[in-house]
């Protein structure tokens, strides 16, 4: 052999050593293998969001060294949730990072612990929280989001490991087909110029492309439910049984359970959704409507059949005699839907409204007089014609319209308490901004339905200027807000209102009401039933069961029941103790 043949050889050898030592290296993760770092988290408060966990290989504030893990998360639907960091080998520090939280509703954070109870935050004192405001920090941490993303740091260094175990079986496989691998593909390379036409960009082109057909599998996501697409995942069915069959099937499903899990999957159907509503004005949440400007969440056009009322008015029908058996009076305020005050030709999703329907039956109820209900479609549609009554990118009513069903309300009150005072907007100072104030925390944003929006190109849906109510004498106007489980509640007194106990029941299209009903009486109660810390979704109006003991020692003269076109179907619950 001569010499030029074993220097050949040589050099063959040594490159296949380093590709081994190389892919050795690459691989350790899988024979010598660290244990996921459990993050266990309890969290309460409203809607959806993605939440990360890092896990930050030095012990410093900048998070460059991280291990992570993000789910979507449903607030309404658990309190615990568990998170797998992979690669968290030595992790010094903690850091959560709540992303498109909807910034009316506090989020609380507490009993957070690592590797199954070994670290335990059990205080929050030195915590670095930045996006959201501490209501409390005692033994849980309850934030006020600022905007829709919050940044939560534990400053105290983690004293952890993850678990080792060396799986020499399969470091000895890696070695001997990498080193074979590598010394026949070497042998190939060195022969490839002897192959008339061919080059050795054409190998390099190969090799990438067959590396870029591994990168879905790097990482499968092991949620069983996507949040973004409000479905389950497909499960994967093994090839032989739990009864020893062969599972015929496995390809087809094997198939599906990969589609809905590979790398970088939600990635791919957030630039989807994107694209989608850049061009079609519409993707699976919501959509806009580029006559009227008017942004849309989907579940603006729910409708209902309109058989289904009866048994809900008897409910509001036992709710008012219970309140009249405690000398109370009862005002029911419905607010209109936003799509039924702003006709959009994107209404083709669901064309059987039935809100025709729905008015004469209230008008028929109103007239049997048994229920005082209020329903000022007519006025907010006319209304309409002079300034806005639901803001753009939000399905609240604003405060112009706050402000008309206020009018059609205490015309009805008045009726029963003819010393009531009504407020007219010379008792008001006004001002202008594009932005949205429709929650309980009366901060400005970009409204709830630009949460299915990318933050980029945001601005052009804002671009209308609305116009906000802060009456002259606010600063004699003295809050106090509790917000504890089963529990969000705001206690107004102003002096110089009507003498008279108002409870104000309902849900979030009352925060706007707020400019108005605490300047007219002297203590008003704001009791909201939906999006309260330890009630459940589907529990949210059994008002009697959360409610009755606070309604019945507050002792008020007056409950004024706010609810919107969608909620009168969940008035069966009033009265559901289970």
């Amino acid at each position: 052999m001569s010499l030029k043949a074993l220097c050949g050889i040589k050099k063959r050898n040594i490159i296949s050593i380093v590709i081994t030592i190389a892919v050795i290296f690459f691989t350790n993760k899988y024979w010598l293998k660290f244990s996921s770092m459990p993050v266990d988290i309890d969290m309460e408060g409203k809607g959806k969001c993605s939440v990360e966990v890092q896990l930050n290989k030095k012990d410093d504030n900048k998070f460059k060294k991280t291990r992570s893990e993000t789910k979507e998360i449903n607030l309404n639907k658990s309190s615990n949730f568990n998170f797998q960091i992979h690669g968290a080998k030595f992790p010094k520090r903690i850091r959560l990072v709540l992303k498109d939280i909807q910034n009316e509703f506090p989020v609380t954070v507490k009993n957070v612990n690592l590797k199954n109870g070994e670290y335990v935050i059990k205080n929050f004192d030195n915590t670095e929280v930045v996006g959201a405001k501490v209501l409390n920090n005692n033994n849980e941490l309850v934030l006020k989001p600022l905007n829709n993303i919050i940044y939560i740091t534990f400053n105290n260094k983690l004293n952890l490991y993850s678990n080792i175990n060396f799986d020499y079986k399969l470091f000895i496989i890696i070695v001997i087909l990498t080193y074979l691998l590598a010394y026949k593909l070497s042998n190939y390379a060195a022969d490839f110029n002897t192959i008339k036409g061919k080059s050795k960009t054409d190998l390099i082109f190969l090799i990438i492309f067959f590396i870029f057909l591994l990168v879905p599998m790097l990482h499968i996501d092991k949620s069983e439910m996507s949040y973004r697409e409000n479905r389950m995942l497909a499960k994967l069915k093994p090839f032989i049984t739990n009864q020893d069959e062969i599972n015929f099937y496995f390809g087809r499903n094997f198939d599906k359970w990969f589609s809905d899990r590979f790398f970088l999957r939600d990635i791919l159907i957030k630039i989807y959704n994107s694209l989608y509503f850049y061009f079609a004005n519409m993707n699976d949440k919501g959509l806009y409507d580029k006559n009227t400007g008017f942004l849309y969440t989907l579940t603006e056009f729910d409708t209902y059949n309109i058989n289904d009322l009866d048994k809900n008015y008897e409910e509001l029908k036992k709710f008012n005699l219970f309140c009249n058996n405690h000398g109370i009076k009862l005002y029911v305020l419905i607010v209109p839907k936003k799509v039924e005050i702003y006709n959009t030709d994107k209404f083709y999703i669901n064309k059987s409204s039935n809100h025709n329907k729905f008015m004469q039956y209230l008008k028929n109820k109103d007239s049997e007089g048994e229920v005082n209900i209020i329903y000022p479609y007519d006025e907010l549609k006319n209304g309409a014609e002079k300034e806005f009554m639901f803001f753009k990118t939000e399905h609240h009513w604003t405060d112009d319209a706050a402000f008309i069903g206020y009018k059609a309300l205490m015309n009805r009150i008045v009726k029963d308490f003819s010393d009531i005072h009504i407020l007219n907007e010379s008792d008001y100072n006004f001002s202008y901004n594009t932005l949205v104030r429709g929650d309980v925390f009366r901060t400005y944003d970009y409204g709830q339905s630009c949460s299915y929006i990318n933050l980029i190109g945001m601005k052009k849906y804002h671009k209308t200027k609305y116009r906000y109510y802060t009456h002259k004498d606010f600063k004699n106007l003295h809050q106090t807000l509790t917000y504890i489980k089963y529990h969000f509640n705001k206690l107004y007194y102003y002096p110089k209102g009507s003498d008279y106990r108002v409870i104000q029941l309902g849900t979030s299209q009352n925060e706007n009401l707020t400019e108005f009903i605490p300047f007219t009486f002297k203590n008003v109660k704001r009791l909201r039933n939906n999006t309260v810390i330890g009630i459940k979704q589907e529990d949210e109006f059994k008002i009697i069961k959360y409610y009755k003991d606070e309604i019945l020692n507050y002792k008020p003269d007056i409950i004024i029941f706010c609810i919107t076109y969608n909620n009168f179907l969940e008035l069966h619950n009033l009265f559901n103790m289970e």
